[in-house]
């Protein structure tokens, strides 16, 4: 599987065009059915003895001395990836991606990898290439999900907890900026909005400034459609099975966003066009209900109402639409990577970094916001 700094199914997609019929690809009637039958992923499984004990163990843990910071005076951010992801793409790879649509395998994150510094290569080319470029000194969290194993949102929020408190100390004002990929946004805001609190393991300590997401599912996305057609496996998926939509409107309505964090949702509206392989089988469902990115919808990524979903997460003045996809592997022109121009040559920043996140961490306005 290839993914960069997001959440992706599309180790599920391939089987789910083999799965589903040309006429349930083309009509959204099935897709409505699943959600409004239930399939929010309200059911999944508690939290267990073991991941709680595993957590515990990993929060006892002294702080590694080769997980210093190198230049205490550069602002530091710290990037959290999405589910199962490689935390960077190099051009090299993502031009094979581009050109010949082939898959990546890896094996995924752990809570216990810790948080470790971003050494770019001279062929990286995306978002951690970019900050480092713009002087800031970038970190990369860990939680546990992989393609075998991904721990809940409760448990992987405070692993990323402990590991943002640990960096956060060396920053002259204590407080760091975050940049989370797809699940990893919602994971990130489990920790920011106190969810932690009642496991009693790891609550926020206010040591985050700025909150930016790409593409993170806020108000969820219909993981019954997975469930039911045998695509995914809860046992072993809690935190996937926590973003369905029921659990997230439940999560929304009940907590308050982090005081003095400056948030900005991040969310694409990207053209069929330019939606690539596997994916389209997903794309062909989303569309007739909504813009969405190639995997979440344009409404959930923002956190705004939409017309199969009536309410607006409270609190967040920053949203901002591009016209780009969640990853690499679900097509060209991603939120992380370098923009393509017609001939298929990497150019320009991505809309993300060059209209959001690069200005708004240089002090050009408070929030970003083309809404």
């Amino acid at each position: 599987m290839s993914l960069s700094h997001c959440l992706s199914l599309s180790h599920c997609m391939s089987s789910l065009g083999r799965k589903l019929s040309p006429s349930s690809m083309s009509s959204p009637l099935l897709f409505v059915a699943l959600v409004l039958a239930g399939c929010g992923g309200e059911n999944a499984p508690p939290i267990t003895d073991d991941n709680n004990a595993r957590l515990r163990g990993f929060l006892e843990e002294p702080i590694a001395e080769e997980h210093r910071p190198i230049d205490a005076s550069q602002q530091i951010v710290v990037f959290v990836h999405g589910y199962a992801g490689v935390i960077d793409l190099s051009v090299s790879t993502l031009g094979s991606l581009i050109q010949i649509g082939e898959d990546i395998e890896f094996s995924g994150n752990w809570c216990s990898d810790g948080i470790t510094p971003y050494t770019p290569d001279e062929d990286d080319d995306g978002i951690l290439k970019w900050l480092t470029d713009d002087g800031y000194q970038v970190w990369l969290a860990h939680y546990t999900s992989n393609t075998e194993f991904t721990d809940s949102l409760e448990i992987n929020s405070a692993c990323i907890g402990r590991q943002i408190s640990d960096i956060a100390q060396y920053d002259v004002d204590g407080k760091v900026t975050l940049i989370s990929s797809s699940l990893g946004g919602v994971v990130s805001r489990y920790y920011l909005e106190g969810a932690a609190e009642d496991s009693e393991e790891y609550p926020y300590q206010n040591d985050v400034d700025r909150f930016f997401t790409l593409g993170s599912p806020h108000k969820g996305m219909p993981i019954g459609l997975f469930v039911d057609l045998g695509l995914l496996d809860c046992d072993a998926n809690d935190a996937l099975c926590d973003i369905g939509v029921t659990d997230l409107r439940e999560f929304n309505s009940s907590r308050d966003r982090a005081e003095d964090v400056v948030y900005n949702f991040i969310g694409g509206n990207a053209s069929m066009d330019n939606i690539k392989g596997g994916a389209l089988a997903i794309a062909s469902i989303l569309n007739p209900l909504g813009d969405n990115d190639g995997l979440v919808f344009t409404s959930s990524a923002l956190g705004r109402e939409a017309s199969f979903s009536d309410y607006e997460i409270s609190g967040i003045y920053g949203r901002f639409e591009t016209d780009e996809t969640h990853a690499p592997n679900i097509g060209i022109n991603a939120y992380q990577s370098p923009r393509i121009d017609s001939e298929g040559n990497l150019t320009e920043l991505s809309t993300a970094y060059s209209g959001c996140i690069q200005p708004q961490l240089a002090g050009e306005f408070e929030y970003c916001s083309n809404q």
